[in-house]
């Protein structure tokens, strides 16, 4: 069975939550962006503890980073400190496909570098 996937009967694989989640946020150009993976994740309710030992074994730190800002700045389930063995040394953009923008909103904890304000996102998926 592959990693982050799950039988869909009849011999298809289909990822998990998590593991969708954690490719869409390692990617965001292919899911259109970081507001379609914070409406992914703020319809969603991924078990922590599935995405955090899946990112481990993905080595997706910078996409974990990116569900980290979003969930604490979307004020949605927050992941846990223990979830970092040390704090980030440098700072990623939220949607690295956003060339040359003038970052509105830097989250220190995540050090994740936003296009909008949290309060503005949260609008706008409201919607």
């Amino acid at each position: 069975m592959e990693l982050g996937s799950e039988a869909a009967g009849y011999g298809a694989m289909v990822s998990t939550l998590e593991r969708s989640l954690l490719d869409a946020a390692c990617r965001p150009d292919l899911v259109g962006g970081y507001l379609p993976l914070a409406e992914a994740l703020a319809s969603s309710r991924p078990e922590l503890d599935r995405l955090l030992e899946l990112a481990k074994l993905l080595n997706a730190n910078t996409a974990l980073r990116r569900i980290g800002s979003l969930a604490d700045g979307l004020e949605l389930q927050p992941l846990p400190a223990a979830a970092w063995p040390k704090r980030p040394t440098f700072d990623i953009d939220l949607d690295p496909g956003l060339k040359h923008f003038e970052p509105a909103f830097r989250d220190p904890k995540w050090r994740i570098r936003w296009p909008v304000e949290p309060s503005a996102l949260k609008e706008e998926i409201a919607r």
